[in-house]
């Protein structure tokens, strides 16, 4: 028997295979260990807000069969944690429980962490907010930043009834308008007000930009007289000389003299042999603001 044994490589073959499935069943029967994540999905009331809750997920280490806790693998777990029931502002600590899990009846729970998750909840607001632009940068030399316009300029929106308490207003994200001498309009999200706000209305901020402004003084500027048509009074001015201010952009500024502005008064309609109290005006390109003019107006006698 131990030389067929020995010789029959029929024999030898099936004892190598029979071997291996032995192994192989052993192997597949072995109980090991694993650790799982485990994402927190939690429910609450329709009327309460989840300010915080932390963690969102915990790492499970189980037990079971090899063959069993292979299958985990082909499939990512989660839970639900109920806290429907609460509806009153609260925060407080829920431990996790063997019951919170849905694996396998085949697989032992060995543990679990962390072992309990902090929540905080609030009741569920509404209200709605005015919203202001953040501008970054300046703007080219010679230019300013008149005005942005946002488009919505107010937006309501939910959110936790403490927090929107002490929150005046929303902000936008940073308007970019370094080295910008035009107008332009751009779309721009909000500063989220809370972890998780999401806001889908798009808000447009059209932003003007025009030249700076700066002011010039003339003093001591002749006045001149404007005579009727076909007339050349002579005309004795008290005072014959004004000042005045202008205002315009600094490039606008460039190049000019003070002949540019010539202080007048109008005697059109006016008898000569009269003393009047006229009103002065400027000759001046439209660019140009008065700001200033001293004295506001002058005698005139009108001598024929």
């Amino acid at each position: 028997m131990k030389n067929i044994v020995r010789h029959n490589w029929g024999i030898k073959v099936l004892c190598v295979i029979f071997s291996g499935f032995l192994w192989y069943a052993l192997k597949v029967e072995e109980t090991i260990t694993k650790t799982i994540p485990v994402y927190i999905s939690p429910k609450i009331s329709d009327s309460m807000f989840l300010v915080f809750m932390d963690p969102f997920s915990v790492n499970v280490t189980v037990s079971g069969r090899r063959r069993v806790l292979q299958n985990l693998e082909a499939r990512p777990f989660s839970m639900e944690l109920d806290f429907s029931m609460e509806n009153e502002p609260k925060t407080f600590q829920r431990y996790f429980k063997e019951e919170d899990f849905t694996f396998n009846p085949e697989i032992k729970i060995l543990e679990i962490r962390p072992e309990k998750a902090e929540v905080k909840l609030d009741r569920l607001t509404e209200k709605t907010f005015d919203i202001e632009p953040l501008i970054d940068g300046q703007v080219s030399i010679n230019f300013e930043l008149a005005e942005v316009k946002l488009v919505p300029s107010r937006l309501k929106i939910s959110g936790p009834e403490k927090l929107f308490s002490q929150i005046k207003s929303l902000a936008t994200e940073k308007i970019n308008v370094n080295g910008m001498s035009a107008n332009f309009m751009q779309q721009v999200a909000l500063v989220p007000p809370y972890e998780g706000f999401r806001n889908l209305e798009k808000i447009q901020a059209f932003v003007n930009i025009v030249k700076s402004k700066e002011e010039r003084e003339f003093k001591n500027t002749l006045v001149r007289v404007l005579q009727p048509a076909g007339k050349n009074y002579k005309c004795v001015l008290t005072p014959s000389v004004v000042s005045f201010k202008v205002s315009a952009s600094h490039v606008d500024f460039q190049d000019v003299q003070d002949q540019d502005f010539i202080p007048f008064v109008d005697i059109s309609g006016f008898l000569p042999g009269v003393r009047y109290e006229l009103p002065l005006n400027l000759v001046k390109k439209e660019i140009f603001k008065v700001v200033d003019m001293q004295p506001k107006s002058v005698e005139v006698q009108i001598q024929a």
